[in-house]
């Protein structure tokens, strides 16, 4: 990153005052998926160990609303720069056709959904919609 801090006019070819530093802020603010990914595949265990499913023939679908503070920023967060790429393929789902982990934040939900061929990611997607002053309706 380069910033002018100061001009100074002279006679002749005059001068520029720089600063020059490496651009990291950004990337510190980009959310680590690895304690994501942690809880995503604690909670995938849990509910496998219960074997509710059994031998259906049925899809197998499992819906994980992440309410720990930390994994749900952590989703949230993750995909604020468009830069910064994501590798979920570590998940394992024990059998699970589709997984759908979500998190909430004011009003919005964001949602990165988990199949054997891949993950997609869908951002503050919104819950409720105005119908009319001071009510609500749900999506």
């Amino acid at each position: 990153m380069v910033r002018i801090l100061h001009r100074e006019p002279a006679d002749g070819d005059g001068s520029v005052v720089l600063s020059v530093a490496p651009v990291t802020f950004n990337y510190t603010r980009a959310a680590d998926t690895a304690g994501l990914i942690d809880a995503i595949q604690d909670r995938i265990a849990h509910k496998t160990d219960r074997d509710q499913w059994g031998d259906t023939a049925d899809l197998k679908w499992l819906l994980i609303v992440l309410d720990d503070s930390k994994a749900a920023d952590d989703l949230l967060r993750a995909f604020e720069f468009d830069d910064h790429q994501h590798d979920f393929a570590g998940i394992a789902l024990h059998g699970l056709d589709e997984v759908w982990a979500i998190a909430f934040d004011d009003g919005h939900l964001t949602v990165l959904s988990l199949d054997g061929s891949g993950w997609e990611h869908h951002p503050a997607i919104p819950i409720f919609a105005e119908t009319t002053p001071g009510t609500r309706q749900a999506q």
